[in-house]
């Protein structure tokens, strides 16, 4: 991949690329057995506690490659919640269907039931019409939207139908 396929503009500096995949190399440097934690996962507070990791120090003092910076970039309470939401919970769910263990999905709808509903384009449309109560019911509005809105299956779906009827 060159680096003209990488995404700057309009953009704020945490969530440029090089400063996530300097995030990402450092969680996989300081937690080598990422499998077996994150199915350890107890609660929500634990999976915050495995997404706090520190970059190495020229990370630490650069947003790109050669340029320097005065702040250092950790993962913020919101990009934690997404981490967990869109690979914790689904790995957890995943691995629950691969071992036909219950206890693993669980442990997934616990900690999706513990965060904040998501907030982006999409739930906001949903806004009103779905409670958005914790994540689960944003993950919901988002299957709902793509299942049916997106493939224009108004009339198969409850809310949908309710509306145009």
């Amino acid at each position: 991949m060159t680096r003209v396929n990488w995404k700057f503009s309009k953009m704020r500096i945490p969530n440029f690329p090089t400063v996530r995949l300097a995030q990402l190399s450092s969680f996989f440097a300081h937690h080598p057995s990422f499998l077996s934690e994150i199915l350890a996962i107890e609660n929500v507070k634990h999976a915050y506690d495995l997404l706090e990791v520190t970059t190495s120090k020229y990370w630490q003092k650069h947003f790109d490659f050669g340029k320097e910076t005065t702040k250092s970039f950790s993962f913020g309470t919101y990009s934690k919640q997404i981490l967990i939401i869109n690979v914790f919970a689904p790995v957890l769910a995943a691995f629950a269907r691969y071992s036909a263990n219950d206890l693993y999905m669980d442990k997934a709808v616990h900690l999706l039931e513990q965060i904040p509903a998501e907030v982006n384009t999409v739930t906001k449309q949903w806004n009103g019409l779905v409670p958005s109560n914790s994540s689960v019911d944003s993950q919901g509005a988002l299957q709902l939207h793509n299942e049916y809105c997106l493939k224009k299956k108004c009339l198969s779906c409850s809310i949908g139908l309710s509306i145009l009827t």
